[in-house]
């Protein structure tokens, strides 16, 4: 175990790595991130594909910052709604990671999990929940059941089974999803070790998956269920964007209808 661990480390490290004095990874990654901020997607690709031809022209075609590369120009292609591309890098990336790193290493499940999303995107749902479940396998088998990777792939399988349409398992799936990361914010909040960024991050992913929940009761007819999750939701969000941001503003919407709604059944009700 030791002699192979050692092994990759120094195939990542001899080449692109922290030992190549030539290659300023975090640079050229700083400048894509900063021409996609400005919507200059096209010179982003550019120059991660350059870097991308050059590197693998002086290290080969399998490396560890070659799957790196892969990776953001799925991210990016994804952004721009560049579905099928997307999917293609982030195959690479796995193909490029797997020969270096552990099944169960978080940049390889992340590249796993990116092609479930472009599935998602392409409208195929059968293979993202089966790429979902083997990643759900792996990462709950490396950082338990209640952790903040676990619910964020939850959130992504209970849409699956929404589009299956599969209600109650999308129901069930945002709900243990809430759960964990209700646990993970509140463990955050008061460790001395917590920052306020991760917080504020699970935050944001709580009020996501309760506006899921919320859809999900909504469509089920669940009007009651589906004003407490919007509350709580609202209630999260305004803690963290304010009052006068896009999203508070769409849920605030949200919730006014699901409240009219559930008051024209309750009158009906009442005439019956």
């Amino acid at each position: 175990g030791n002699s192979n661990s050692n092994n990759k480390a120094t195939n990542r490290n001899t080449c692109g790595g922290k030992n190549d004095q030539g290659f300023d990874f975090l640079r050229i990654c700083q400048k894509a991130a900063f021409f996609v901020q400005r919507n200059e997607t096209k010179k982003a690709i550019k120059l991660l594909v350059d870097i991308q031809r050059g590197h693998r022209n002086k290290c080969g075609d399998v490396n560890y910052i070659l799957g790196a590369l892969n990776h953001i120009l799925g991210l990016i292609y994804l952004y721009t709604e560049g579905y099928t591309v997307a999917l293609e890098y982030f195959k690479d990336a796995v193909r490029i990671r797997s020969s270096s790193l552990d099944p169960d290493h978080d940049d390889l499940l992340d590249s796993h999990s990116m092609i479930a999303i472009s599935l998602i995107a392409m409208a195929d749902f059968d293979g993202s929940l089966s790429k979902l479940q083997k990643v759900l396998h792996l990462t709950r088998k490396k950082y338990g059941y209640n952790n903040e990777r676990v619910a964020v792939i939850l959130n992504n399988i209970g849409i699956c089974h929404y589009e299956y349409g599969g209600l109650l398992a999308a129901s069930k799936t945002f709900e243990e999803a809430v759960e964990i990361l209700n646990g993970t914010t509140a463990l955050k909040t008061e460790s001395q070790q917590g920052n306020a960024s991760s917080a504020i991050r699970s935050s944001i992913l709580i009020g996501r998956c309760l506006n899921n929940l919320a859809f999900i009761h909504f469509k089920r007819t669940e009007y009651s269920e589906a004003i407490v999750s919007l509350e709580s939701a609202l209630k999260v969000q305004r803690r963290v964007f304010g009052n006068e941001h896009v999203v508070v503003r769409q849920t605030v919407e949200c919730l006014a209808t699901c409240m009219a709604i559930a008051n024209c059944g309750n009158k009906k009700e009442r005439r019956n």
